[in-house]
């Protein structure tokens, strides 16, 4: 979606940090994530978005994924991309992080299409749209209507 940042920040001096998109995507293989939002008790992907903030614990700084749909609560990057692994000790999903309306890097080392809406070219007309009706269809097949 195209919206300014909305929680500033302050990156350390010479911080290049990417943010706030990253996606992992499976290499062939789907993500598959535990959540109690799925009758079935989990959910898979072929590729996944959450937006990140950077997060200052002392003198570090860390990536944190904000997922309702898997995390109650921001949690690490890392700990995102590993609660998609089918198995533990699985293979570990490929993570790109991007700035807003960047398309990711693909594990081939190619650019996705478009604006890093999604993985391929972007719909036609207003992205933003398109995202609130693509949600309402997903609450409503949450919510068994």
């Amino acid at each position: 979606m195209r919206h300014s940042r909305p929680c500033p920040y302050h990156d350390p001096p010479g911080s290049t940090r990417p943010s706030p998109l990253a996606g992992p995507c499976g290499h062939g293989e789907q993500l598959h994530a535990r959540t109690a939002h799925d009758p079935r008790g989990f959910i898979t992907w072929s590729w996944h978005v959450a937006p990140t903030l950077p997060v200052r614990q002392g003198d570090q700084v860390l990536d944190f994924a904000i997922d309702p749909s898997l995390f109650s609560r921001p949690v690490t990057v890392a700990k995102w991309r590993d609660s998609m692994r089918r198995r533990p000790g699985g293979k570990e999903p490929y993570v790109c992080q991007t700035v807003l309306g960047q398309p990711p890097m693909q594990p081939s080392g190619t650019r996705a299409p478009g604006s890093g809406y999604w993985t391929s070219a972007d719909p036609p007309g207003d992205l933003d749209a398109h995202a609130v009706t693509t949600m309402k269809r997903y609450q409503t097949v949450a919510d068994g209507r």
